[in-house]
């Protein structure tokens, strides 16, 4: 298993503002299409909103995944 980088760059930094601030962008967005009475459109924009937090989260993910494949073995 390759040991992963320190994620501490200015390009890792800004994705990861960048993802977070779309998430938040879309959970209002979410609400206002389900004020407007489009729900469906609004679960769509709020699993966008969820991938987008995902990908801000993206490298505590990738360590708990590490650690996942380090008490398997």
């Amino acid at each position: 298993m390759t040991r992963r980088r320190q994620h501490s760059s200015l390009g890792d930094m800004v994705s990861t503002a960048a993802f977070l601030g779309m998430s938040l962008y879309l959970l209002l967005a979410g609400f206002e299409f389900k004020a407007d009475g489009r729900l469906i459109s609004a679960i769509g924009v709020w699993i966008a909103c969820g991938l987008c937090f995902a990908g801000s989260i993206r490298y505590p993910i990738a360590k708990v995944y590490d650690r996942l494949e380090r008490f398997r073995k």
